[in-house]
């Protein structure tokens, strides 16, 4: 009898659980909807979910796209800050990592150009 209602108990917890990481997934989904409005990639995994933004497709070796990368990665920083304050209002003890990528090679630039990418890592667990 016992081990039946440890049973029992363990799938509701289960379940409980299962619920929360689902209730997370939806909640960071709906603070980062600007970034996500934009296009940018939300994977989700098992432990984490992932976010990839796009901040400059490609940068010429000009002022000009230096001025445009920088206004950008203002713009996009100020949105990841206020997603993620909103994120730790409901989960405080939210962990996350975030990375500023310089991608200069693949099959979709053009030689001499490089695109600029965030990829923020919020871990589910």
């Amino acid at each position: 009898m016992v081990n039946i209602v440890k049973e029992i108990s363990m799938k509701h917890l289960k379940r409980i659980f299962e619920t929360n990481k689902d209730d997370l997934m939806e909640y960071i989904k709906m603070c980062f909807v600007d970034l996500l409005d934009d296009g940018n990639e939300f994977d989700i995994s098992e432990d984490y979910c992932r976010l990839q933004i796009k901040l400059v497709e490609k940068i010429e070796d000009t002022i000009e796209s230096v001025s445009e990368l920088g206004a950008k990665i203002v713009e996009t920083t100020d949105i990841i800050s206020s997603s993620i304050e909103k994120v730790k209002l409901e989960y405080p003890n939210i962990k996350y990592n975030v990375n500023f990528d310089k991608i200069t090679d693949g099959p979709h630039l053009i030689p001499g150009k490089r695109k600029f990418e965030v990829c923020i890592i919020i871990r589910l667990i």
